[in-house]
């Protein structure tokens, strides 16, 4: 969310390169607050998630937990893909459980 290139499209092929180019076992993407999550599962989305599957790649997700259920359909169509949310993606126990379709 702090490069020009956020959700732009592309970005599976960034991500490719970047594979490519350092020995990376991973990656972060950080998710902006006011961000419906919808990019996650698009076509472009899809495309970035393969190349995870493809190179075996750690996904390191910072996100809100109304990014949820976006990430559950991610987690749903590449299984295969280690998913890791940070900070249990804000979840606050002073909070009602969100509802989730």
């Amino acid at each position: 969310m702090w490069s020009p290139t956020y959700h732009r499209p592309g970005a599976a092929e960034r991500l490719a390169a970047a594979a490519d180019r350092w020995p990376i076992a991973g990656f972060t993407h950080y998710v902006s607050n006011d961000d419906d999550g919808s990019w996650l599962t698009s076509d472009e989305g899809r495309a970035f998630f393969r190349v995870a599957e493809e190179r075996r790649l750690l996904t390191s997700i910072h996100c809100q937990t109304h990014h949820q259920p976006a990430i559950r359909r991610v987690a749903e169509r590449f299984p295969s893909v280690p998913i890791l949310i940070h900070h249990l993606g804000h979840v606050k126990a002073s909070e009602p459980p969100p509802t989730w379709d």
